[in-house]
């Protein structure tokens, strides 16, 4: 069980990680188009 949990841990902590990348890149292009 606890091997699992550090895969859960790990797997959550990259999810959250690569979210938080691709919310960024999203939010600069559209200020780009917005021409802000």
């Amino acid at each position: 069980m606890t091997l699992f949990q550090a895969i859960a841990a790990v797997g959550l902590f990259f999810g959250a990680y690569y979210g938080l990348i691709y919310l960024v890149v999203v939010v600069f292009m559209g200020q780009g188009k917005r021409g802000v």
